[in-house]
């Protein structure tokens, strides 16, 4: 479980100390990348997102649509 969360926080370049820092001490962003990375990290059968990029950097945002797009272009319905 500790390499998968590394994985997925060096993925989402969620800035926090360590994978064992409680979520509410983070940054809203951080915040808000740490759920995306939770959601995008197992299979989906519909994806659905309400302002997914609000409170990220433009940074991140970049990352969010691309990882959005990708996600329906492999076939998840949106």
């Amino acid at each position: 479980m500790r390499a998968a969360a590394e994985e997925q926080t060096a993925r989402f370049d969620v800035r926090m100390g360590t994978v064992d820092d409680p979520i509410r001490t983070l940054s809203g962003g951080n915040q808000q990348k740490v759920v995306l990375a939770r959601e995008m990290s197992r299979s989906l059968k519909l994806f659905v997102a309400s302002q997914p990029t609000r409170g990220l950097d433009v940074g991140s945002i970049e990352f969010v649509h691309r990882t959005i797009i990708e996600e329906r272009d492999r076939g998840t319905p949106a």
